[in-house]
């Protein structure tokens, strides 16, 4: 079946959820040193992910009904103050199981914010990392 992103539903919180928890193990299988040493899943546990998409920012890539991954989108972030329309990519991840899903995501998320008029995304992961230049594309 052809993959499918859209607003994720409230009935897909725990599966979306569940995706996070696998990276961290996928993480910590694979000697990778991220969420899995920030406390990433206390940060941002399922209740944060509920509030994103009552509010209409969790966006799911889905193989049929399954939800592959996820991202939260923001209009607006502080990491950016320069005031310029943007599309704020937070939360990017996939099932550690399907390849590509995460490039799937970001040319969903390019033509959902070019449906929106929006010229430009930024990936806040690269803002804060102290290791890597920020990251920002024009759609």
């Amino acid at each position: 079946m052809k993959d499918a992103f859209r607003a994720a539903a409230p009935s897909d919180i725990e599966a979306i959820f569940s995706l996070y928890e696998k990276r961290v193990r996928w993480m910590d299988e694979n000697g990778v040193r991220q969420w899995n040493v920030t406390d990433y899943l206390t940060v941002y546990p399922a209740a944060y992910y509920r509030e994103q998409q009552a509010a209409g920012r969790l966006f799911a890539l889905y193989d049929g009904d399954a939800p592959i991954g996820a991202v939260v989108l923001l209009d607006e972030d502080p990491l950016w103050p320069d005031g310029l329309p943007a599309c704020y990519i937070h939360n990017l991840v996939t099932d550690p199981a399907v390849s590509g899903a995460g490039r799937r995501i970001l040319r969903a998320v390019e033509a959902l914010a070019a449906r929106r008029g929006v010229r430009a995304c930024h990936d806040a992961y690269q803002r804060q990392s102290a290791n890597r230049s920020s990251t920002s594309y024009t759609p």
